[in-house]
Parts: structure tokens; sequence; C-alpha cells
């Protein structure tokens, strides 16, 4: 009889490899809410005049502007941690992702859309990527606004 290997080293290097990437998210976070207070403007030359202005003009929906508002998120929310712009034993890449075929744990491929973005963000243990683990925090559905994501979806779909 072929005794098999014990598999508590692959559980402790998982069990590491998780509280690492926690650890990183952690980290992550702390530097993305300090950048937000330090690039906020030191001077209060605005006249309230010119405030009343600010808040008068219309805010047009400027495809531009959600890309780096979605940029933006996708650092603060840490997933820059996990989806880097190569594929990786805890997350595929997004980058070239929009309108690609993907393959699913149950065996069935998906194209990547707006609305299967949506679905990966607000739900994602809905549908799985073949060869990775069901990691995702599921906090987003709660967390984000429902402009948050179409500018999180409009950063990921102009990712090349």
């Amino acid at each position: 009889m072929v005794e098999e290997p014990p598999k508590w080293p692959v559980r402790i290097i998982g069990i590491g490899l998780a509280i690492a990437f926690g650890l990183l998210l952690v980290v992550l976070s702390f530097q993305g809410a300090a950048s937000s207070f330090s690039n906020k403007p030191t001077s209060l030359s605005n006249s309230s005049s010119q405030k009343q202005e600010q808040k008068k003009a219309p805010k047009r929906n400027n495809p531009s502007s959600d890309i780096r508002r979605g940029e933006a998120l996708f650092e603060e929310s840490g997933c820059v941690a996990c989806h880097t712009d190569a594929d990786t034993p805890i997350a595929p890449t997004l980058h070239g992702i929009n309108g690609s075929l993907v393959a699913l744990e149950d065996g069935t491929t998906v194209q990547v859309d707006s609305a299967y973005i949506t679905e990966s963000i607000l739900d994602p243990l809905a549908r799985i990527v073949r060869g990775y683990s069901p990691i995702m925090p599921l906090s987003y559905k709660d967390d984000l606004t429902d402009k948050e994501v179409q500018a999180l979806i409009a950063y990921i779909k102009s990712l090349k």
C-alpha cells in the first residue's frame, strides 16, 4: 500500500498565504485612506461665489471621469491586491478581459460583459472562474453604490 504524503504542509502554506494577502489588503486600505487625505487642497482660496457656481454646474456622465473614479475605487477597495496585470494563483488578471470568454468551475463559459462584471462584483460566489478559490469579499454589494459599481466596470473595461 502506497502511503500518501501528509497534507498539513499544503494547508499551512495556504493559511499563510491567506493571512499575508489579508494583511496586504489592510495595508493597502490604510494607504488609500491616507492618500485621500493628502490629496485635499490646502488652500481655501475659492470664494463662496465660486463654490456656488460649482454647485450649480450640471454634472455630466463623462466616461473618462468614470474610468478615473473606477481606478481610484479599484485601489481603495483593495481589488489591486489580488487582480494584478497578470494572472496569479490568487486571482485572474482583469486586463483585456472585457469581451473575452471565461471558463467557469461548473464547466460552462461566459462572455465578459457589463452584466457579468456587475454580478462578479456584487455576488462573487455566483460564478467562480475555473482554477480559482472563491475568496473575493462578499461585502461589495453593501459597500458600493450603483454609480461606484458603474465606475469600476468602466475602469475594468478600459484595462488592456
